[in-house]
């Protein structure tokens, strides 16, 4: 399987040599046709940078931490900016401060990242709640 041609991603290639987190860095014509026209060229660059602050971000914490799910164990073979989740959300306005702050990510895998974000049930809500509090307990970051 092809792997996807962004710079320091190993996902496997979805469509035209791009995973599925990198299909915005298309060129072909196909793709470019879609793209809307109605953002500004300064909002792209704002993006744009955004999006390179938190590759760098993501990448020196993927090189410092073990590469297993901090709630299961499981091991994550591949680097993966879905492998990151924010405790505190970094798209709130009242926590896009933490967006870089390492004590404020933990790596989790695919089915647990699902779980954080998508999770109904009163049991998976509490496993997760109770798990969050724990880890900011043990990193002092609650009294």
């Amino acid at each position: 399987m092809k792997k996807c041609k962004s710079e320091g991603c190993n996902n496997p290639a979805f469509s035209h040599l791009y995973c599925r987190y990198h299909q915005h860095l298309r060129t072909d014509e196909k793709w470019v046709s879609k793209k809307t026209t109605s953002v500004s060229p300064q909002t792209r660059q704002a993006r744009k940078e955004l999006h390179e602050k938190d590759m760098e971000f993501y990448m020196s914490l993927w090189d410092k931490r073990l590469h297993v799910c901090s709630m299961c164990d499981d091991l994550i073979p591949f680097f993966s900016f879905n492998f990151f989740h924010h405790i505190l959300e970094k798209g709130r306005r009242l926590y896009k401060h933490l967006r870089h702050e390492p004590d404020n990510v933990i790596i989790v895998c695919q089915s647990c990242h699902d779980k954080f974000h998508y999770a109904n049930p009163p049991a998976v809500m509490k496993k997760v709640i109770i798990f969050t509090y724990s880890l900011f307990k043990t990193r002092g970051m609650l009294p």
